[in-house]
């Protein structure tokens, strides 16, 4: 039993203990004041979205987010016994640590509730974390096929890029000139003005001999007439040959009044004079819509000649040949032929279109960086360990007084000691298995399941000590003899005399036993690569006997041919035959020796 000075030491540390514990819960609660707002936030989690949740998750590098197992706050432990311990002291101890080991089970409980809701918020804002990566990895995936396509673009421009500086090169060395030069006069002297030929036809009207003429009546009439032919003949040049080919010719024969005045003129005037040039009235060239072939052109006046013999006759050659005549004031010769006779010719001047070319301009690869935001998912939480429960304390044995009878006249009333009679009070040895730890938890044991702390069992109230001799009939306290302070007797306690606790008489019992000794065929813990090579060259030789006795047989026979009955019966193959019996031998050996699911040695 502890002195009193010793439980006084120990009352002392046990609630300097609770002090320290009490500062510790008060540090928590004011830092968990502090984020208050942002763990109200972070529980009230299934309110979050699924994007806010994967964002707190990234916030905190993918780690656990705090628990919130600081918020439980642990119940504070009785205070120890202070001073002497008196049974009433004990009772409320005892009734301190009932209130205390409920508290603990109310405790627990909210640390398993806590850990359950901790365990379904992880494991949304996981699912959060799981569908944001999904789409990260969506757009990771679209940004590599941009940048795929980018690439192959920038490879296309890129050879064009070389073919386009390779044309460049030769239009300089050719006409000195770059490429936006040579570009500017092809398109000044050929483009343009084929492009706009081709606009001009399209938009013109078609040929009518009637729009060449223009008549204008007498008011009085000679009664003679004279006849006018009108002919328009449409041709094309060539070049090369100098020789003109007609493509169309219209002709109009007209009857007039001698005193009638006829004005005769090309395509080029009337109408559509000036319609090629703007700036250019008495242009000989015009546009006409004639067909399909003769569109990216234009057609010009090339002659006119007129035949007649009317003294009334005047010339102009605006836009063209144009001619006034009458034969109002005669022939010029007496008996004259008055019949006017006038061709008109056209020729067709074809343009073309020249090639233009790609002013070289390098391209650049320009390639998407697109940095994907992963997030790490979140660690389960960690649930806080259970509170153990406080053991009650047993009460102390109450003393009977015992009765002090008057020592008889001439009595010493000092008692003699008996040396067997030890005065040590028999006090009863704690039974081990009162022990309130539940011994099926080893605190020290390793095997412990380490997932998760396992609940305290409630300790048991502590039995009251066995009736001793000299109890009342009742089963109340023990009460051992005393010895007053009037007759005090020395007793020195041997060794031998000391009573043995159950944790010695534990030590005491433990058995050393020999290991017995493992047998001499015993498997070791692994199988030798020499007995497997070992089988396998046997397994090999013994093949290679049996293959070279059918073909030297076979060779044999082809030399000689027929052999003897005699000669066939010695040279028969037992001996080979049994040469296979070692490799099947060395196989079943083994396979019944070796187990290839154990590490592998070079050597048994």
């Amino acid at each position: 039993m502890n002195t009193d000075a010793e439980k006084k030491s120990e009352s002392k540390e046990d609630a300097d203990t609770n002090e320290e514990t009490k500062e510790e819960n008060k540090e928590e609660i004011k830092e968990e004041t502090k984020d208050g707002s942002r763990q109200d936030k972070e529980n009230a989690g299934s309110t979050d979205s699924k994007d806010e949740a994967a964002d707190r998750s990234a916030k905190n590098g993918g780690e656990a987010e705090n628990t919130g197992n600081d918020d439980l706050v642990e119940p504070t432990k009785p205070a120890d016994i202070d001073g002497e311990p008196t049974n009433d002291k004990i009772n409320q101890y005892n009734a301190e640590v009932d209130e205390y080991n409920k508290k603990v089970d109310e405790y627990n409980k909210a640390v398993d509730d806590k850990y359950e809701a901790d365990l379904e918020r992880v494991k949304k804002e996981n699912e959060a974390i799981e569908e944001h990566n999904q789409k990260e990895e969506a757009k990771v995936a679209e940004t590599a096929q941009k940048n795929a396509d980018i690439q192959a673009q920038y490879e296309k421009d890129l050879e064009q890029y070389k073919n386009d500086k390779a044309i460049a090169d030769r239009i300089w060395e050719k006409n000195h000139m770059t490429v936006q030069q040579y570009n500017d006069y092809v398109n000044t002297y050929y483009n343009n003005p084929a492009d706009k030929a081709v606009t001009k036809n399209a938009a013109s009207g078609t040929f009518d001999i009637a729009d060449t003429y223009e008549v204008q009546e007498a008011d009085v009439k000679s009664g003679k007439t004279f006849t006018v032919n009108i002919t328009h003949n449409f041709q094309t040049f060539n070049t090369t040959t100098y020789e003109s080919d007609t493509l169309y010719s219209y002709t109009e024969t007209l009857e007039l009044d001698e005193n009638d005045i006829i004005t005769l003129h090309s395509i080029a005037a009337g109408k559509n004079a000036g319609k090629y040039d703007e700036n250019n009235s008495r242009d000989t060239r015009f546009y006409l819509n004639t067909d399909e072939a003769h569109t990216m052109g234009y057609w010009g006046a090339w002659g006119t000649m007129l035949m007649d013999n009317a003294k009334y006759k005047s010339r102009d050659d605006i836009n063209g040949d144009y001619y006034t005549l009458s034969y109002k004031d005669g022939t010029n010769h007496y008996g004259d032929d008055t019949t006017v006779d006038i061709t008109f010719d056209y020729v067709w001047t074809q343009l073309k279109k020249a090639k233009t070319y790609n002013v070289p301009n390098e391209p650049k690869l320009n390639l998407i960086e697109y940095t994907p935001d992963f997030r790490e998912k979140l660690e389960d939480p960690t649930r806080k360990d259970y509170l153990t429960y406080l053991d009650a304390k047993d009460l102390l044995p109450e003393p009977e007084p015992a009765a002090d009878p008057a020592p008889a006249p001439g009595e010493d009333p000092t008692p003699a000691v008996d040396p067997a009679d030890d005065p040590t009070p028999t006090v009863d040895p704690v039974d081990p298995t009162d022990d309130p730890v539940d011994p099926a938890v080893d605190p020290e044991d390793p095997t412990v399941d380490p997932a998760g702390p396992v609940k305290p069992q409630k300790p048991s109230k502590p039995a009251a000590p066995s009736p001793q001799k000299g109890n009342t009939s009742n089963g109340t306290t023990a009460r051992p003899n005393l010895i007053t302070a009037e007759a005090p007797i020395s007793h020195t306690v041997s060794d031998a005399d000391t009573p043995m606790t159950a944790s010695a008489d534990t030590t005491a019992m433990t058995t050393t036993l020999d290991e017995p000794a493992a047998p001499a065929a015993a498997p070791s813990g692994a199988w030798a690569l020499i007995n497997l090579i070992a089988t396998v060259l046997t397994a090999i030789i013994s093949i290679l006997l049996i293959g070279l006795w059918f073909i030297n047989r076979k060779d044999e026979e082809e030399e000689n041919g027929e052999e003897s009955t005699e000669e066939k019966t010695h040279r028969k193959p037992v001996l080979r035959i049994l040469g296979i019996i070692p490799a099947i031998v060395a196989v079943i050996v083994f396979i019944l020796t070796e187990d290839l699911s154990l590490p592998m040695q070079m050597i048994d």
